[in-house]
């Protein structure tokens, strides 16, 4: 894509990434394990590479 431009997240945009991402796994049933799935992992990363997904235990 010409002209585009990942900012880094700021620490306020990370913590309401990661509390999003929590609420979808506890109202999908989804297994905390998935939060380290390789693809959830480089399906964010060609969304937003400067994200990083909190890991499960700190979920």
């Amino acid at each position: 894509l010409d002209g585009y431009v990942d900012r880094p997240l700021t620490q306020l945009q990370e913590d309401t990434a990661n509390l999003k991402l929590l609420h979808f796994f506890i109202h999908s049933n989804t297994a905390f394990v998935q939060a380290n799935s390789i693809f959830l992992v480089d399906f964010t990363q060609e969304i937003r590479p400067s994200f990083k997904i909190a890991p499960r235990n700190v979920m």
